[in-house]
């Protein structure tokens, strides 16, 4: 996918003296050590290719950054320079490489959501601010471009009911875990997909959750129920709370000559039905019925042999795509969603959901920030939950009583 980054392993070279455009020497107008390193930077290697300029940024930032999140500053920038995949860096100073900029991250991000184009604009901006904090470029292109005004997200929570009827439906005691994690202690999908068994302390009642950002939060379940269910899944060499499905298909025979057969045997029988009308041959008739209803059973046994059969890997967790349809799957089931639905109600509304109940039931939004894991408690109050006006007013009737 266009021209992979790799990183600048030759560095720029500290010159005494150097040629400018008006015929004067570097030496001549450097009057103090900032201003010819900025200079020696700008002049001595000005061949510089964007894709080594993004590469030299990304092994800096490697030693800053999760895997994850290091996956997705390479996207983008593999994207970007395979939209210039024979620019140099020095194409990009202002104010030609602001317009170049902006418009190809209009042509990128613009039709898609502002937090997608914002997340472009951040890489870039981080990108090129760290060259001009190396000396590599005079001045940051990126400060005249501005961010995409993002819109108010729509909270979409469960209800009580909802809850109880999400519960109450899924009773499998993988399920029946998962779903109470999410939606009585809100934890990420990330985290849900990583949990093993061993980060259960049955005797502490505590959960380690390794989530976002690779930080590592400690939760008390006070569930009852979750460590009941446990005790039932606990088998050998059983790791995942949420393991890997494997679906595996077996072709012969085919679907089609099954059928046929069935079809065969179900006319056969008929005939049969018929034939024994006959009183002279009641004997025999009855014997081939008898064969017939073997030849059925062993149809049936076939049957399931070459349907599609789905297993689990208690070693591997579950894939991405594969808890989301489980979740959706557990929507159809309580009624919440439509059976075959795969949008409109995200994994995270039960996240939502967990953090706003402690704020509904306490009022405190230390505790709600606390059970988030959220390192800034205005994160919580501001992008997780809401106080209506309702419980404004019941808040300030008990103070005034």
């Amino acid at each position: 996918m266009g021209t992979e980054i790799t990183p600048v392993s030759q560095p720029l070279e500290d010159t005494q003296e150097f040629s400018l455009a008006d015929g004067g020497t570097g030496t001549e107008l450097a009057t103090s050590l900032h201003q010819r390193a900025t200079l020696v930077a700008t002049l001595a290697d000005p061949e510089i290719t964007l894709a080594r300029a993004c590469g030299t940024y990304l092994m800096y930032k490697r030693r800053r950054l999760t895997a994850a999140s290091e996956r997705g500053y390479r996207a983008i920038l593999n994207d970007f320079t395979a939209a210039h995949p024979k620019a140099k860096l020095l194409e990009f100073v202002p104010p030609a490489g602001s317009h170049l900029i902006e418009d190809y991250l209009a042509e990128r991000y613009g039709a898609l959501e502002p937090r997608t184009y914002n997340k472009g604009h951040s890489v870039l901006s981080d990108l090129f601010k760290w060259h001009v904090a190396k000396g590599t470029m005079l001045r940051d292109p990126m400060l005249t471009i501005d961010r995409a005004k993002t819109r108010a997200v729509l909270r979409q929570t469960f209800t009580d009911a909802q809850v109880i009827q999400i519960l109450t439906a899924n009773t499998a005691p993988r399920d029946q875990i998962a779903l109470r994690l999410l939606l009585f202690f809100g934890i990420r999908k990330g985290a849900l997909r990583n949990i093993r068994f061993e980060h259960f302390n049955i005797e502490k009642r505590q959960l380690v959750v390794f989530t976002k950002g690779q930080t590592i939060h400690t939760l008390q379940i006070v569930d009852e129920t979750v460590w009941v269910l446990l005790d039932e899944l606990r088998e050998p060499l059983h790791h995942y709370l949420m393991p890997k499905r494997v679906t595996r298909k077996r072709i012969p025979p085919t679907k089609k000559a099954l059928q046929s057969l069935a079809a065969a045997l179900v006319t056969a029988n008929v005939e049969l039905l018929a034939a024994a009308e006959d009183v002279a041959c009641v004997s025999e008739l009855a014997a081939v019925q008898q064969s017939l209803a073997v030849a059925a059973a062993r149809l049936g046994v076939a049957r399931d042999a070459a349907s599609t059969q789905t297993r689990f890997d208690p070693t591997q967790p579950i894939g991405e795509h594969g808890l989301h349809l489980f979740w959706y799957r557990a929507l159809a089931k309580a009624g919440i969603v439509a059976a075959g639905t795969t949008a409109g109600r995200r994994m995270h509304g039960a996240r939502h959901t967990a953090i706003q109940r402690v704020l509904d039931k306490t009022g405190n939004l230390k505790a709600a920030q606390a059970l988030a894991g959220h390192a800034h408690v205005s994160t919580t109050g501001d992008t997780y939950t809401e106080w209506s006006a309702e419980q404004q007013a019941k808040t300030m009737r008990e103070v005034l009583a």
